[in-house]
């Protein structure tokens, strides 16, 4: 079987109620007023051009504050922060070097990533486990897009097995299975070493 695995929420950390908090706690001051703003920044289309490779890190910063009414270089900070908060998630990633280890399965991953992040992930050891990925930042598509999921198929000849899909958005489950991919949707990471074993032993 082919593995897909999206990375935030899946095997990175990704809070962006957490990120706005830190960097605006003036204005994120409640839980209400975190996620307003972090919805303000992260669900925009702008950054959605951000995550496709249309526009860099300081154009989606000016975009961003002047678009909020906020101080740019505060913006642009954040912006080059985020990184910082995109941890690796060890259950997950133990989850998937288990396996690798295993050999029995190809392994790849299908994430909505600019490009910045996406140079700093890969420097992390567990990249040697996938066979191969697209970070969208890369690409110029994003999820759910079907010419992404399209694209991985293409590109690693995914069709000749089956393709099991784990991501935390509705909306890119829905896309993969249209595609034909069976899908976990994961709404917490710590679940994900069982439901990834109930599937794969079902």
């Amino acid at each position: 079987m082919n593995i897909v695995f999206d990375f935030g929420a899946v095997l990175v950390q990704w809070r962006p109620h957490d990120v706005v908090r830190k960097h605006f706690p003036d204005i994120a001051n409640t839980p209400e007023s975190a996620a307003q703003l972090a919805s303000s920044f992260f669900a925009h289309p702008d950054w959605q051009e951000f995550d496709a490779g249309r526009v860099s890190a300081q154009a989606i910063s000016q975009l961003s504050a002047t678009r909020l009414k906020l101080d740019v270089k505060a913006v642009q900070k954040m912006v080059n922060d985020i990184e910082d908060h995109i941890t690796p998630i060890a259950s997950s990633v133990q989850v998937l070097e288990s396996l690798y280890a295993a050999k029995g399965h190809k392994l790849y991953f299908l994430s909505n990533m600019p490009a910045p992040y996406a140079r700093g992930l890969e420097r992390h050891a567990f990249m040697r486990c996938f066979d191969g990925g697209i970070f969208s930042g890369d690409h110029g598509l994003i999820k759910p897009q079907p010419e992404i999921f399209q694209k991985l198929e293409a590109m690693h000849e995914l069709k000749s097995q089956p393709i099991l899909f784990i991501d935390d958005h509705p909306a890119n489950i829905a896309a993969a299975q249209k595609q034909g991919w069976q899908a976990i949707h994961l709404t917490d990471p710590s679940h994900l070493p069982d439901l990834l074993s109930q599937r794969l032993h079902a």
